[in-house]
């Protein structure tokens, strides 16, 4: 192994750290400085901080991505991100770290245990983006459905229509598939 490539490790771990830090404790002066050089952010981790982040850039434009239904979204869920916790303590280090640190900024902003079955996550969804569309201001939000494509997306963001089909990847076997490669410590989880 290279000393590149191991002040590379070094460093996806000092910010899968930092992001532990930032869900466990809600530092957002530590959240500042990580997205100090970066344009834009997706899904997890800095949705759960979409209210602070507009703080910081108050013209910020979001998009909430959202499903056909709760119900698809929630069995979704169930089978793979909420599943995280059934492998975590086999994950190692850094990763490991991320995924308890996740599990308590979503305690934190939903108020329940997502992760538990009894929780109704198809009304925190609900709940979730009622919220995203309370708060953000109507010309800075697009509610976007992935099966709409390229069209709402660009014209949102002012860009032109790329000559390549929309991606359609994310699925629940793409998911799976990526679960065996970050119990090996191979996924480049720091890169958040």
């Amino acid at each position: 192994m290279s000393s590149h490539e191991r002040n590379s490790d070094r460093e996806k771990r000092g910010r899968s750290q930092k992001w532990g830090t930032i869900f466990s404790d809600h530092d957002m002066d530590l959240l500042k400085l990580q997205m100090a050089s970066y344009r834009a952010c997706v899904d997890y981790p800095c949705c759960l901080f979409y209210k602070e982040l507009l703080d910081m850039s108050p013209g910020a434009k979001v998009i909430l991505s959202v499903r056909d239904s709760p119900e698809q979204w929630a069995a979704s869920a169930r089978a793979t991100i909420m599943q995280t916790t059934a492998v975590k303590p086999d994950i190692p280090g850094p990763l490991s770290m991320a995924f308890e640190g996740f599990s308590k900024a979503m305690a934190r902003v939903h108020g329940v245990n997502m992760y538990s079955e009894e929780t109704d996550i198809k009304e925190k969804y609900k709940e979730w983006n009622d919220g995203v569309i309370a708060h953000v201001p109507s010309g800075q939000l697009l509610v976007f459905n992935a099966k709409e494509g390229w069209g709402p997306l660009c014209k949102f963001l002012g860009v032109d229509v790329p000559d390549v089909p929309y991606p359609m990847s994310n699925s629940t076997a793409d998911f799976k598939k990526m679960i065996p490669i970050a119990m090996a410590g191979k996924l480049g989880v720091g890169e958040f």
